[in-house]
């Protein structure tokens, strides 16, 4: 079975949202905030390059 990098991507976004809900130190859950966001593109572009569409790079 292959690995989907999408779903590894995703879950670690979620984990990054859980540990912000979990502080009530701002600059530690913007840090958190800042990495689901950054985990969440790269799921995004994952699935756009295993649909064969990274970027749609028709140039």
């Amino acid at each position: 079975m292959k690995y989907n990098m999408t779903q590894f991507y995703l879950d670690r976004a979620e984990e990054c949202r859980a540990a912000s809900m979990q502080t009530n130190l701002a600059n530690v859950k913007k840090k958190h905030i800042d990495a689901e966001a950054s985990w969440r593109a790269m799921a995004l572009i994952s699935t756009e390059t295993q649909q064969g569409n990274p970027y749609s790079s028709k140039t």
